[in-house]
């Protein structure tokens, strides 16, 4: 992903947690069937350069900020929106890679508060 995208992104994702916190019925199915296949894209994305790259300057990359931003609002998702358990299943199957202890110390860290909220 480019530097030019990452602020294009973070406004598109801030539209949709407000569409989540204030229409929470009108947007709840079109999360699971358009944002989440978006979101999960993202990550796959970032997590193929998390593999990659294991300096200490990570977090100031374009991928740890997406994927910061994305587990943020997988959060705000979770948090407001009925989501049903086969679906949760899904995400958290899918998250779990981002916990591996060959990535980033930063991207480990983003999944876990992530994991955290989840489970608290």
């Amino acid at each position: 992903m480019k530097d030019e995208a990452t602020p294009v992104i973070s406004s598109a994702i801030s539209l949709v947690e407000q569409l989540i916190k204030t229409s929470k019925e009108f947007i709840n199915r079109r999360i699971l069937t358009d944002v989440w296949p978006i979101l999960k894209r993202t990550l796959q994305e970032t997590l193929k350069d998390s593999q990659i790259v294991h300096t200490s300057y990570y977090h100031f990359s374009n991928s740890f900020r997406l994927q910061k931003l994305a587990f943020n609002l997988l959060q705000v998702i979770i948090d407001n929106l009925s989501i049903e358990d086969v679906d949760l299943i899904e995400i958290i199957e899918f998250l779990i890679p981002f916990l591996n202890e060959n990535l980033p110390l930063d991207t480990q860290t983003c999944n876990f508060f992530f994991f955290l909220f989840l489970f608290c």
